[in-house]
């Protein structure tokens, strides 16, 4: 619940903002360590000559404006200007608006204002502290709050020339209107007075609603000082509380993934704010996410949750219904969250240029842990494996024969073999023509002779596995990530937002994949092209050179899957079950294929269509990190 205002909270909110020794207006705390004021009483501060709307933001942002707090004994304080709006010509949305951050610490006994959003004004008390010129220490006006004037600024009349007290005059600009009659609630900033008719005692204040702008700045800057000690901490708790706030909307507004971790909130609060609520009634979308943080589902300290529910309190005027509704958002996103693959082994097999001819690639390996809190630009949360360095040939560019791509993989396998690794996705990323190889028949590792006495004991139980029969086993286009597809990301990611939304929906693959069997390429890559198809689906057999441009064809669409056959069966039994696979939820095809898998482990090739299922499913958020000293080897030319 908002606090309400008295005289002595009112008093410890407001700071004379100054030039040399005269006060030039008013600012007041509207979060810890920021202010908000009047434009041209920061350009009077600097001593600027031009009006403030003949100032550009470009001039005043970092600016440094000194300030009086009556309680501080020091020296007078510092404030940077972070925002400033006084755009010439425009008298629409928030004019003559700037917000001050403070450059010391936080006074002590300072007070937040509580602040009034509503549209109807007529008739309401206010009071309003200023300090005109020779008016030392300053002195009160009052009257009543009027409507809106006839153009387009928002600015509110007010005023009563028979209330006795000061009238609004230079010295006012900047100081928060308080209104009793008002929930004793701070209604808008004083801001300008009639110079013509000064008898009338007619002063005008831009309403809260007015600087919500500058209000959604103050309150991204203030809650990145509260979250940026946690940023690696509880990156994950973070993210699933945008996701759940988003809720539907999610796959329109996709995480930001700036390296650099505090710009990267930065955006991603910024897009927050932005969305307009889906209800009218419906509380701001970034509020939903701060509500999401204090939950103890997400285990963010108690002091953190504490200033956080604080930060909300200022803002919200009744916090429980928001909390209450953050609580259903928040296990529906955990819920959703639960059914998402977390452990991934990333094999990434490229092409060395000085080595392709003798079919030796360039091999690296990454186990993932948790997704959820996996950075692809940096490689946090990610743990790389040393496995692959021992098939390397120093001699030959570091590189590894195909011969033992397998037995990297076993190794990769062993290296993580401590980890929990029931829930494991291996991820094999391969050129284009390795792709219908058949990694999914791998063995899980490596055969042993056991000496005699002890091959009777062995159980079935005690079986060599393939990789398919154990694991999931997503398919990765190597090219996909080469340096010359870097302008194809872009639409990979949206598609892959179009996925996750339909696999919310739990729709069926055959409604978002295309029959790759298209004998027109071109109508093939147009379709593929549109934002509802995610991929194809293959399951006749074609030629090795027709097949590997279907599969550059989704690297160029930004598709991220694909289901299909690496060997034509001659049952009809066979295509009738891959079939019912399209009609599988896509959210379940990885494990519908492993099903499959273990259906014909028993059986032979010939007899199941399990044996020869291939399937591609690209994440763009679970890449390797290209190591830099590996750039000389990217190839120069595009893939063939």
């Amino acid at each position: 619940m908002a606090i309400q205002i008295d005289e002595v909270l009112y008093l410890a909110a407001i700071a004379q903002v100054c030039r040399g020794s005269s006060v030039v207006g008013v600012s007041f705390f509207v979060a810890d360590g920021y202010l908000l004021t009047c434009a041209h009483v920061v350009a009077k501060a600097l001593g600027h000559s031009k009006k403030s709307h003949q100032i550009s933001g470009s001039e005043m942002l970092g600016q440094k404006v000194p300030l009086d707090y009556r309680e501080c004994d020091e020296s007078p304080l510092t404030a940077e200007v972070i925002y400033w709006r006084h755009p010439p010509g425009n008298q629409q949305l928030d004019s003559d608006i700037a917000v001050l951050k403070l450059q010391d610490p936080m006074p002590d006994g300072a007070s937040i204002l509580s602040l009034y959003a509503g549209q109807d004004y007529w008739d309401e008390e206010f009071r309003v502290l200023g300090f005109p010129s020779k008016l030392d220490p300053g002195g009160w006006a009052k009257g009543e709050l009027m409507g809106a004037v006839y153009d387009q600024t928002g600015l509110v009349q007010m005023g009563d020339p028979n209330v006795p007290g000061y009238a609004i005059e230079p010295g006012f600009s900047g100081s928060p209107v308080w209104s009793p009659s008002l929930d004793n609630r701070i209604v808008g900033m004083t801001v300008a007075r009639d110079k013509v008719r000064e008898e009338a005692k007619v002063g005008f204040m831009i309403p809260i609603l007015k600087l919500q702008r500058a209000l959604n700045v103050v309150a991204m800057e203030s809650l990145v000082d509260i979250l940026r000690d946690g940023i690696t901490t509880y990156q994950s708790a973070m993210q699933t509380a945008y996701f759940a706030a988003l809720g539907d909307r999610r796959d329109r507004f996709p995480l930001a993934s700036q390296s650099e971790p505090l710009q990267a909130l930065r955006d991603n609060l910024a897009t927050l704010s932005s969305i307009p609520p889906t209800n009218p009634k419906d509380p701001n979308v970034l509020y939903q996410f701060v509500a999401c943080l204090t939950l103890p589902a997400l285990e963010l300290t108690g002091d953190l949750q504490d200033v956080l529910r604080q930060w909300l309190e200022l803002r919200v005027a009744e916090v429980q219904p928001l909390l209450d509704a953050a609580g259903a958002s928040l296990i529906t996103e955990q819920a959703l969250q639960a059914t998402v693959l977390h452990s991934h082994l990333l094999l990434w097999v490229r092409y060395s240029p000085e080595y392709d001819s003798q079919s030796r690639y360039l091999v690296s390996a990454l186990f993932v842990r948790n997704a959820s809190r996996y950075d692809p630009k940096t490689g946090t949360g990610g743990m790389e494996l040393h496995a692959p360095e021992k098939f390397r040939s120093e001699a030959q560019g570091g590189t590894v024969t195909k011969s033992d791509l397998e037995k990297v993989l076993q190794a990769c396998l062993q290296e993580i073999s401590a980890h929990d690794l029931t829930e494991l996705t291996l991820e094999l990323f391969l050129p284009i023509p390795l792709i219908n190889t058949e990694v999914e028949h791998w063995d899980e590792r490596a055969k042993q002779k056991l000496p005699p006495h002890l091959q009777s004991l062995i159980q079935d139980s005690m079986q060599i596995f393939p990789v398919g029969f154990r694991y999931r086993v997503a398919l990765r286009i190597a090219e996909r990530i080469d340096s010359y597809f870097a302008d194809l990301r872009s639409p990979w990611q949206s598609k892959w937002n179009h996925l996750e939304s339909a696999v919310r929906a739990c729709r069926p693959l055959k409604d978002v994949f295309i029959p790759g069997n298209c004998q027109n390429l071109a109508k093939f890559q147009t379709d593929l092209a549109q934002d509802t198809c995610l991929g194809m689906q293959l399951a006749s057999v074609l030629e090795e050179t027709d097949h590997q441009r279907l599969l550059l064809a989704l690297v160029m669409a930004g598709a991220p899957a694909a289901l299909w056959l690496r060997q034509e069966l001659p049952k009809t039994q066979c295509k009738r079950k891959f079939n019912q696979l399209l009609k599988q939820p896509l959210g379940e095809i990885a494990d519908k294929v492993r099903e499959a898998r273990r259906d014909a482990f028993p059986k032979k090739r010939e007899l199941h269509f399990g044996h020869h299922l291939a399937l591609i499913w690209e994440n763009p958020s679970l890449v390797p990190v290209e190591p830099e000293e590996d750039a000389v080897d990217q190839p120069l030319e595009m893939p063939s």
